[in-house]
């Protein structure tokens, strides 16, 4: 599974080129864990939509692994890398 992180981290993350697939952040695993719920993506692009530097937008496959998708929006996902 596949996640966007906020674009404010993928370009200040260390070693960022302005092409992003050589950005060493591409690829990265991380565990999003919320109500006690966690799944592992993989980082492939970055979210432009994303205000804070940590938000992240994940597929509808891996948002349902941790909440219903009728929900929206998460508020209090922890994550960190894999």
């Amino acid at each position: 599974m596949i996640v966007a992180v906020s674009h404010l981290l993928y370009d200040s993350y260390p070693g960022a080129t302005a092409n992003p697939d050589l950005n060493p952040i591409f690829s990265k695993k991380l565990v999003a864990t919320y109500g006690g719920k966690s799944v592992t993506v993989t980082v492939t692009r970055k979210c432009m939509g994303c205000a804070g530097k940590y938000d992240l937008d994940f597929t509808p496959t891996a948002f349902s692994r941790l909440a219903n998708t009728d929900v929206g929006r998460l508020t209090g996902v922890d994550w960190k890398w894999a």
